[in-house]
């Protein structure tokens, strides 16, 4: 994902958790609400944080004509969404997400 689609993101979700907060539909669930925001969130920061670390080893690149040197650690991946949302139970229905484009 190129720095610019993930800043796209990021936006998108924050527009998304800003509809979210400003509208109260009383037939939905708080717990889902808050869980909705929490996921969120967390994919906003995971973002975020991606996006510093794409910045940071762009500003550490060798110049032209200088020697690269080794890097000191592998790149800090970003965990799929899937693997940061805890299970729910199975009769549980799942929280639904907002389409943006409607």
């Amino acid at each position: 994902m190129s720095l610019r689609a993930s800043k796209d993101t990021v936006e998108s979700l924050r527009l998304m958790l800003h509809g979210l907060e400003k509208t109260a539909d009383p037939d939905q669930d708080p717990a889902d609400r808050a869980e909705l925001k929490r996921l969120l969130l967390v994919r906003i920061a995971n973002l975020e944080a991606l996006e510093a670390l794409k910045a940071e080893s762009l500003n550490s690149a060798p110049k032209a004509g200088e020697k690269p040197s080794a890097p000191s650690a592998d790149p800090i991946p970003t965990p799929p969404l899937s693997d940061l949302v805890s299970p729910r139970a199975p009769d549980e229905a799942p929280v639904p997400i907002p389409d943006p484009d409607h």
